[in-house]
């Protein structure tokens, strides 16, 4: 682990940029670390996405607090190794923008190559993804898609009753959780994420990363 200290120089015009963006897909702020656990769901939901930056010691509206102390610099590590799985590998810088007040930076870059998990309060392990500013969990289905496109096997769906019954429910372009999905069809819950992880690896139904979930829609009505 490499972790650098910048003083006030030309290279801090680039946390001050950094920070003046605001959190968004690429990017987190916290205040501080009390739970390795919830920065592990940050670590593995930018491993799962497009990668992004964690700032440690600076408030959601931008203003830099510092962190409290450096036990934060060993609360990422654990989360990294104890709570993330596999393990999710970052770099580290910090910054010492004003006078005792340091920032750390948390670098992930994006794999898609693995499923990144956290361990949630309960010991199950969760995949988490970033959708804008927040974490998600990924749920069942996506996993699935995740592994059928992983497989990279050639996939047919012949299309008989349940699959007739989950297109005439849904209407084109309209986004749906599984549960209403669940609902509409009254498809038990395997066979309906197992249907519509199909028709999203045949290019049928697209995903929607939104909070507090992943929903999904239909790209085009088919003539059944």
């Amino acid at each position: 682990m490499i972790v650098m200290i910048h003083k006030q120089n030309e290279e801090l015009k680039y946390l001050q940029k950094l920070i003046l963006q605001g959190e968004h897909q690429l990017l987190d702020f916290k205040f501080a670390i009390t739970d390795s656990r919830k920065i592990a769901r940050s670590l593995v939901a930018f491993a799962n996405s497009d990668g992004g930056t964690l700032l440690v010691g600076v408030k959601d509206n931008g203003k830099i607090v510092g962190m409290s102390s450096d036990e934060e610099i060993y609360m990422v590590d654990a989360a990294a190794k104890m709570y993330c799985k596999p393990q999710v590998m970052y770099k580290l810088r910090l910054w010492e923008p004003e006078e005792k007040k340091q920032v750390l930076e948390v670098i992930v870059e994006s794999d898609n190559s693995k499923l990144w998990k956290a361990q949630t309060e309960d010991g199950r392990w969760k995949v988490w993804l970033r959708s804008g500013d927040q974490n998600i969990p990924a749920g069942n289905t996506w996993e699935q898609v995740w592994r059928k496109r992983r497989d990279i096997v050639d996939r047919t769906i012949v299309f008989d009753r349940k699959e007739q019954l989950v297109f005439s429910h849904l209407a084109p372009g309209k986004k749906y959780s599984i549960e209403e999905i669940v609902k509409f069809t009254s498809l038990p819950v395997s066979e309906a994420e197992n249907l519509i992880s199909d028709f999203v690896v045949m290019g049928l139904m697209k995903m929607h990363m939104t909070v507090p979930e992943v929903q999904f829609y239909v790209c085009q009505k088919l003539s059944l």
